[in-house]
């Protein structure tokens, strides 16, 4: 597996001082993943207690694209999907 990284959101992760090692911690090991918009794959990790991390991404084969990613309240798009 190969997690290449866009250009936006290599400008969101340095915006948003996200460490590229929870982005990629959060691919590889899930606290849930759904289907998005565009078949968008979108990852979830908690972080703490409050916040949890969601990462969206683009899989082709043995690649995955990060596409955006950001901090969010624990709770937040629970039903949304």
């Amino acid at each position: 597996m190969k997690i290449i990284y866009n250009k936006h959101a290599e400008v969101k992760i340095k915006e948003r001082e996200i460490d590229k090692g929870i982005v990629e911690s959060t691919i590889v090991s899930p606290d849930r993943g759904v289907i998005g918009f565009h078949g968008r794959t979108i990852f979830e990790k908690k972080i703490n207690e409050k916040h949890k991390i969601r990462v969206i991404c683009e899989i082709k084969g043995e690649n995955i694209k990060v596409i955006s990613c950001y901090i969010t309240k624990v709770g937040r798009y629970e039903n949304r999907l």
